[in-house]
C-alpha cells in the first residue's frame, strides 16, 4: 500500500476533514473516536478546533498495521 501521508513533512497538521479524506473514514467518525479516547492523537486548538500531526497519524496506523 502506498503511504498517503509520504509527501508530507512530520511536523504538518492536518486538519479532521483532510485527515478523513486521507485514511478513508469520516470527519464524524474521526470526533465520534476522539470522544472515546481512540484514533491518532489530536491537537485541540479550542472547543470544536482540533488537528492532527503527521507523525502522530503515522504511529497510530504503525500500531494498526499487521504484517
Amino acid at each position: 500500500m502506498n503511504d498517503p501521508l509520504e509527501n508530507h513533512d512530520p511536523n504538518v497538521l492536518l486538519s479532521s476533514k483532510k485527515l478523513a479524506g486521507v485514511i478513508g473514514v469520516s470527519a464524524v467518525t474521526l470526533s465520534r473516536w476522539r470522544s472515546e479516547g481512540k484514533g491518532p492523537a489530536y491537537i485541540r486548538f479550542g472547543p470544536t478546533r482540533v488537528a492532527y500531526s503527521v507523525r502522530a497519524i503515522r504511529d497510530w496506523l504503525a500500531e494498526r498495521t499487521v504484517e
